[in-house]
């Protein structure tokens, strides 16, 4: 399932995955796949994509029930 409030937060950035990856240091395929939920970051990453867009890491990738988002 696509994280959507990733992919709020970058576009509301006005940054498309491209840009997000080179500023975040990662390919832009291993991006693809955190956004669109087929691969969970490592916190490392997490937190990098996070502290980028100002956001709370548990408001990136948890599920509304708490629990990781793992799809």
């Amino acid at each position: 399932m696509r994280r959507e409030a990733l992919i709020t937060a970058r576009k509301a950035l006005k940054l498309n995955q491209a840009e997000m990856a080179q500023r975040l240091g990662i390919s832009l395929s291993h991006y693809q796949k955190i956004e669109c939920g087929k691969r969970t970051p490592s916190l490392t990453i997490a937190a990098r994509i996070a502290d980028f867009l100002g956001h709370p890491v548990e408001a990136l990738f948890l599920a509304q029930n708490g629990k990781e988002d793992r799809r």
